[in-house]
């Protein structure tokens, strides 16, 4: 390809992984800075903006979760599990092990890593960042644990009363899934 075509960001910060079983990974994820702003979109594909970000002790087991992934589009599931510690491999001379992540039925495959996982039981909001998964599960990390990690993602304390109410658009958007 053409870099100046191709390359449209560049990374400005990224979580270090340890391979082993000894020392445990948080986040798989990096901070990229784009080489054009004006060309970011900042929304969810099909969904625009999502003003809100959930902690993980907001998200409740059973709540419906989607994500907008580059392989799979828009799929959804259900959150099985909080605080989970799962075994990777990544093909880097061992596996990785992830501790603390959101765990859900399968939504996600390869090439969706990245992609936020959206919780739609109340206000449409970020709850993580897709990590990786099974042919059975998907794991992602909580977004409380990013933004603490890259300093993102202030929108929280718009969101923090909103937890309470309907988010009637995500209804309309979600309300006749069936997972």
């Amino acid at each position: 390809g053409d870099a100046r075509r191709d390359v449209v960001a560049h990374v400005v910060d990224a979580e270090a992984l340890r391979v082993g079983l000894a020392m445990p990974n948080r986040m798989d994820a990096a901070i990229a800075e784009m080489n054009d702003p004006a060309a970011l979109d900042a929304g969810v594909a099909g969904l625009g903006e999502v003003p809100c970000w959930r902690a993980v002790d907001d998200l409740p087991i059973g709540v419906v979760v989607a994500k907008a992934g580059r392989t799979t589009g828009m799929t959804f599931g259900v959150v099985k599990a909080v605080g989970v510690t799962y075994k990777i491999d990544y093909n880097l001379g061992g596996p990785l092990l992830f501790t603390g992540q959101i765990l859900t039925t399968h939504l996600a495959m390869g090439g969706d890593s990245g992609a936020v996982l959206l919780a739609l039981g109340g206000p449409l909001s970020v709850a993580g960042l897709i990590l990786g998964g099974s042919r059975d599960v998907t794991l992602a990390t909580p977004i409380d644990d990013v933004q603490q990690r890259f300093d993102v993602l202030s929108a929280r304390e718009r969101c923090h009363h909103a937890l309470q109410r309907l988010d009637h658009r995500a209804m309309h958007l979600f309300g006749a899934v069936r997972v």
